[in-house]
């Protein structure tokens, strides 16, 4: 099982806050070693992202999708109607939308997000979870 995916950033308390308040994170306490100061935010399923705050992190103007390393963290949903509804609550905060809810196929639906750092986030529901909530009208007007 993964333990934590960490990311370089130069506010920490800008990303604490955002996967708080919108992916019901728990952060730790900050901590530092002098060099890098780090905050692990913990999810209910014991998955973690650590916050690494360093002096003058590079910024690379790269397409993240199409290169080499993590293209995008994402976050379980349990229903399509969860990934319609946290969508609506990222867009009407001001959150970056990178895409609106889309099908793929009938067992995978998603939506994706940029977090204040530029990092994708994708909101999901797959094929374990995919018919939970679904009304017959919501099938027949996603297919």
């Amino acid at each position: 099982m993964l333990d934590h995916v960490a990311l370089v950033t130069d506010n920490i308390e800008k990303l604490k806050e955002f996967y708080a308040k919108y992916f019901d994170g728990a952060p730790e306490e900050n901590w530092t070693d002098g060099v890098v100061e780090i905050c692990f935010i913990n999810f209910e399923n014991g998955t973690r992202i650590e916050l690494q705050k360093r002096t003058n992190p590079k910024r690379y103007d790269i397409d993240r999708e199409n290169s080499y390393g993590i293209a995008h963290l994402a976050f379980l949903a349990t229903s399509r109607k969860e990934v319609r509804e946290k969508t609506e609550k990222l867009v009407a905060a001001g959150v970056a939308l990178r895409s609106v809810p889309t099908a793929y196929g009938e067992d995978f639906f998603e939506s994706s997000f940029f977090d204040p750092d530029g990092n994708i986030i994708e909101l999901t529901v797959g094929s374990n979870y995919i018919h939970i909530d679904q009304t017959e009208e919501e099938q027949s007007n996603e297919k």
